[in-house]
């Protein structure tokens, strides 16, 4: 069995950039996995013993899901990925483990932008999240993915990149 425990942010983000697309679209796989999981877990009343191994290392990296979540939302509104559907994925199930993380993607990508911009991008994020449910059901899930897709072409016109974006 393979353990998930050593997997750490700068593993996974170095597969997630996309050189190969093959390769960017499982290691999103493996990070949808990983935030499915801790999702499915907190739900439940008396959580796996592996949960509680998996929560263990989250909280030595407490901003490992944050740095995750913004790794894929940079390369999807800032990269030219190819396939949205292979990352949407795990950034629903990263954003519905950690609103809070999300909320703060969002008010820096905001903060960067000219205030002329400001609201549009504004307008997309709260369509991006409009009507999706905290529920990784597929349905919940393909509403997502389309939503992201609309989101990326609209936002992708006028968004400005953060001037320290590698």
């Amino acid at each position: 069995m393979v353990s998930v425990i050593p997997v750490t942010q700068s593993t996974l983000h170095l597969f997630l950039i996309p050189l190969d697309s093959s390769i960017s679209a499982l290691a999103s796989s493996a990070v949808d996995h990983l935030a499915t999981f801790i999702f499915v877990q907190r739900k439940k009343k008396k959580p796996s013993e592996s949960f509680s191994k998996v929560q263990a290392h989250m909280q030595s990296s407490m901003d490992l899901v944050t740095r995750l979540l913004a790794a894929l939302f940079n390369l999807v509104l800032f990269e030219n990925v190819g396939n949205l559907w292979s990352f949407s994925r795990p950034l629903l199930s990263l954003t519905l483990i950690n609103e809070a993380g999300f909320a703060n993607y969002r008010n820096e990508v905001l903060a960067i932008q000219p205030p002329q911009n400001r609201d549009h991008v504004s307008e997309g994020f709260k369509s991006l999240m409009e009507d999706v449910r905290p529920s990784l059901e597929n349905k919940n899930r393909d509403k997502f993915t389309q939503q992201l897709v609309y989101f990326v072409n609209d936002i992708k016109k006028c968004i400005v990149r953060p001037p320290d974006f590698v």
